[in-house]
């Protein structure tokens, strides 16, 4: 029977194992599918035993339980940082904007999986993935509720306007099949159209002008 320790000493095993398993699953998942992408490829691309994936995951369905918990949990640390930026709400949403279109452009494989998951509320990662995402919904709340404190904010409820920036910001990456025929796949030009008009049509949308005392 292989024991923990026999895995261990199977592969390439180090502090930074896990961690570079999930950022082999998470290009792979990215590149491929998640169907498409088997545990043997996943363990070659992070230089280990493909037994460690269980290891530390259980199985591969755990591993992509943790590369998406990841994803949320890194656009949450961003919402974080900025928080504590000193700046005016709404060139920390522009930067906030531009952060999100590029960690969805390199997750667009796990931000679909992650749609799929939420519409089926008896998936087993519905209940992981729900805290993590209202959390981020909390984070961003706190950001306009600054710009309400502001004087920057029009008249919409800070939480509803926050899931609807978060459902623009993921809508090309979670329908790309439909977005990237309409709009083109993601050059760098596609992708700095996005961030142009989303930022074009929610800040000068949702947030007062500047010189503005209306």
């Amino acid at each position: 029977m292989t024991t923990a320790a026999g895995v261990v000493g199977t592969g390439v095993q180090g502090p930074g194992t896990r961690e570079r398993l999930l950022e082999a699953a998470s290009a792979l998942f990215s590149e491929q599918g998640y169907a498409a992408t088997g545990t043997r490829a996943i363990a070659a691309r992070a230089s280990c035993n493909v037994a460690l994936i269980s290891h530390y995951f259980g199985s591969k369905e755990g591993l992509l339980r943790e590369v998406i918990l990841r994803g949320i949990g890194a656009a949450g640390d961003e919402l974080r940082a900025l928080l504590a930026v000193p700046l005016p709400a709404h060139e920390r949403l522009d930067r906030f904007i531009d952060y999100m279109v590029d960690h969805f452009q390199r997750c667009c494989q796990g931000m679909q999986i992650v749609m799929s998951q939420i519409s089926q509320t008896q998936s087993p990662l519905f209940a992981a993935i729900l805290p993590k995402i209202a959390e981020n919904v909390d984070l961003l709340t706190s950001l306009l509720e600054e710009a309400r404190a502001e004087g920057r904010l029009r008249d919409v409820e800070p939480r509803t306007t926050a899931v609807l920036l978060m459902g623009m910001l993921q809508y090309y990456f979670a329908t790309y099949a439909v977005s990237s025929t309409l709009l083109g796949p993601p050059s760098p030009e596609t992708i700095a159209e996005l961030k142009r008009h989303i930022t074009q049509i929610f800040l000068h949308g949702a947030i007062r002008p500047a010189d503005s005392g209306s």
